[in-house]
């Protein structure tokens, strides 16, 4: 088997707020946060950039949040967004579509015009 010991996926990046390391001193809760407003710079850097939005999918983002977090991130996006959870709140996101898997199949809960 080969591998490589160099190159981006074997950096680190350090996330502070102010002077406190985020990894060291903040909750599950709060380094998801950290991490998602950088995934949301991201977004509106290549935005900025290109001109364009991008597709952004999230896997499982919500579950170190808590509620008022979600309703924050929900409220935060600006670009075509897929998420996947296995728990959501519906009055999180009211103006989304939502879809339900469940025993193999895909169901329209609520769909929204906006």
């Amino acid at each position: 088997m080969e591998y490589t010991s160099v190159g981006i996926h074997r950096d680190d990046i350090k996330i502070s707020a102010g002077d406190i390391d985020v990894r060291k001193y903040c909750s599950q809760g709060q380094k998801r946060t950290a991490a998602l407003s950088l995934k949301l710079a991201e977004v509106e850097s290549f935005y900025t950039v290109s001109g364009e939005k991008p597709v952004l999918l999230m896997d499982d983002v919500l579950s170190e949040l808590d509620c008022e977090r979600r309703k924050c991130l929900f409220d935060s996006l600006n670009a075509q967004t897929i998420v996947t959870c296995t728990e959501f709140e519906k009055n999180i996101a009211d103006k989304y579509t939502l879809y339900e898997v469940k025993d193999r199949k895909i169901s329209l809960v609520r769909k929204t015009d906006d």
